[in-house]
């Protein structure tokens, strides 16, 4: 049995990060894009578990990850430079 065409880890990413670009609509917003991206990553992570496609459910999730980490750091970067 052959794994679906969408299950990759680079296509995760990718579909992660294409959502990402709605938030190019509207920037003020842009700071909540650490807890809105829950909005569109739980039914991307319930669609990947049901499938049964775990290298593309890896991929949605380090891209979160990566939001994360890169949301923290500008925080942390703004937050210190009003300190």
């Amino acid at each position: 049995m052959t794994a679906p065409r969408y299950d990759r880890l680079g296509i995760g990413i990718l579909v992660l990060s294409l959502c990402h670009l709605i938030w190019f609509l509207w920037p003020m917003v842009f700071i909540l894009i650490g807890m809105a991206q829950i909005i569109y990553l739980a039914p991307l992570v319930v669609f990947a578990v049901v499938k049964k496609t775990y290298r593309f459910l890896q991929g949605l999730l380090i891209g979160a990850l990566i939001t994360f980490l890169v949301n923290s750091a500008c925080f942390g970067l703004v937050f210190v430079s009003f300190w």
